[in-house]
């Protein structure tokens, strides 16, 4: 399987919510009922963390905004008790690994933490996540400036994420 590169005009179409945009406090009434979590995002899984909720998996790179999240941003995460999974994913690409790491997770059926380690970049995570993910997990990740997006799993996210992916170019 080849990785994934999203084109110019996926790029443009993907500043737009996945899901529904929410507020901090939204965010936190939504995410309060039980059922899986991911976070897609370091600042999304800080969020989460900082508000007693604990994602079942989430997907960081210690990066935000282009730029290094601070030691004790960074010292929260590694806090955080999860098996580690690492994967390589380039900036702009859905990579063969971060696509295999979330079969595996989402298919594996255990009851655990996962952190999943990414070096490059974890934005497009969104996208692999919502290939596997079961209907109903919530998914979330930040929306720079604007929000939380919450996605709640189902067969029109699933078709999404089913475009994007099958619509980008192999490399």
């Amino acid at each position: 399987m080849p990785d994934k590169l999203i084109t110019p005009q996926m790029r443009i179409s993907l500043k737009n919510p996945l899901g529904k945009l929410l507020s901090a406090k939204q965010a936190l009434l939504e995410l309060g009922e039980n059922g899986k979590i991911v976070a897609v995002g370091d600042i999304t899984t800080l969020f989460l963390l900082k508000n007693g909720i604990l994602p079942d998996v989430c997907f960081i790179d210690y990066v935000c905004k282009r730029r290094k999240i601070s030691a004790s941003q960074k010292r929260q995460l590694v806090q955080f008790k999860a098996r580690i999974v690492r994967v390589r994913n380039p900036a702009g690409r859905i990579s063969a690994q971060l696509v295999n790491a979330c079969r595996s997770i989402f298919q594996s059926g255990k009851n655990e933490f996962v952190k999943v380690i990414v070096n490059g970049e974890e934005d497009l995570a969104v996208i692999a996540v919502c290939l596997f993910a079961k209907i109903g997990t919530r998914i979330v990740y930040g929306q720079p400036g604007k929000g939380i997006v919450l996605i709640k799993q189902s067969k029109k996210s699933l078709g999404l994420a089913k475009w994007y992916y099958k619509n980008s170019v192999g490399i």
